[in-house]
């Protein structure tokens, strides 16, 4: 089940049962218990080789097994269990996959320089981010805004090292920029810890 507007719940389509459910600005993924992923809503963006609409679940190809995923607002990526990124959906008006190139894929690719990261976030905004194991920060995509944190407006088609000495215990990203939560910081000490979001 899924939560749709005011405490209304409904069944996705196809009778599939998911772990967790993560939702982007197009569409939405489902994460089964064994990891697979599925996606479903505007095509080009669903991971499943096609550039169709749907309005059921539709499996993520390659056979990839998840931890976690973040669907932003022209696809979607998934960490695995080791770490390794992969992301799928449309790289324009200045979002990129990470995989050093501008191009979309309508398939999972490979994260670019073989990053290992514990968490991964996207939003609304072009932008993804990943955090590692020892609290670095790096995000890729549209970085007109700035949002990518390393000092430029540029658009970044690979990981950028988030530009602070600070180390984060989580991340999560808005509309137009990250929100790292920094190491020093306690856990459920408040939003006055956390990098405002757009």
């Amino acid at each position: 089940m899924a939560a749709i507007g005011n405490n209304v719940t409904t069944s996705v389509p196809g009778g599939a049962a998911f772990a967790k459910i993560f939702v982007g600005a197009f569409g939405a993924c489902g994460l089964a218990a064994d990891g697979t992923a599925s996606c479903w809503g505007a095509g080009g963006r669903l991971g499943d080789c096609t550039k169709l609409n749907s309005t059921s679940p539709v499996a993520v190809v390659g056979g990839i097994k998840f931890g976690t995923l973040a669907v932003g607002y022209n696809g979607g990526c998934g960490l695995t269990q080791a770490g390794a990124t992969w992301c799928w959906g449309s790289a324009n008006t200045g979002s990129s996959l990470g995989d050093g190139t501008t191009m979309s894929s309508l398939a999972p690719v490979p994260v670019a320089a073989s990053h290992q990261f514990t968490g991964i976030a996207g939003g609304t905004g072009f932008q993804v981010c990943g955090l590692k194991a020892n609290g670095e920060a790096w995000c890729w995509g549209r970085g007109l805004e700035g949002q990518l944190g390393d000092g430029s407006r540029a658009n970044r088609p690979a990981p950028v090292n988030v530009a602070t000495t600070v180390k984060f215990i989580a991340i999560t990203t808005g509309g137009s920029q990250p929100a790292p939560w920094p190491r020093t910081t306690p856990p459920g000490a408040g939003a006055s810890a956390v990098t405002s979001a757009r």
